[in-house]
């Protein structure tokens, strides 16, 4: 068994976009978001949950930043909203917002 396959068992999850790029974090961070929570769910019996892996119809510079804001947001979790000092929001390309917030919200994160 491959070192990433051994991952992708032991709490990782591998989330590929449109235009072939992969992104492999811990699934306690893709959980920030509905739709992959949902679709890894085991008594769902989805396709995903066998191969660990879920593909988003996006560019990866969009499923990226996705992966970037389930880090931040994991990140920031139990902190109070006014305690935290960085605005996501500012990381974000004015060309990739609209975009962005389409995937966003389709993902539920």
């Amino acid at each position: 068994m491959t070192s990433l396959a051994n991952d992708l068992e032991q709490g990782w999850v591998r989330i590929n976009s449109i235009d072939g790029y992969s992104f492999v974090i811990p699934k306690t961070i893709a959980f920030g978001s509905g739709v992959i929570k949902s679709s890894l769910d085991e008594s769902a019996n989805f396709a995903e949950v066998a191969t660990q892996t879920i593909k988003l119809d996006y560019r990866g510079i969009i499923v990226g930043k996705i992966v970037e804001y389930l880090h931040f947001k994991h990140a920031y979790k139990d902190t109070a909203q006014k305690e935290i000092q960085e605005d996501f929001s500012e990381r974000i390309e004015p060309e990739l917002a609209l975009e962005l917030l389409m995937a966003a919200d389709f993902i539920e994160a």
